[in-house]
């Protein structure tokens, strides 16, 4: 059985090179195969991705905490 998810190849390079390197780490993180590496909802939504120059706003808040719920 396999423990970590498909890593990236060389014909994922074109469609990856405008992605920064955070949300890779989160993507890679969320594909994980086994399930305790993968990121909480709360985790995920924390991560510097999701976070880094993003203003709070009151729907941003609201939205998540019901995907944490």
């Amino acid at each position: 059985m396999p423990t970590e998810s498909r890593s990236m190849s060389a014909d994922d390079d074109e469609v990856w090179a405008r992605i920064s390197d955070e949300a890779k780490d989160l993507v890679r993180a969320l594909l994980s195969l086994v399930p305790s590496r993968r990121p909480t909802a709360r985790e995920a939504l924390q991560c510097e991705w999701l976070t880094k120059g993003t203003p709070r706003t009151p729907s941003s808040e609201r939205i998540g905490k019901q995907l944490v719920e």
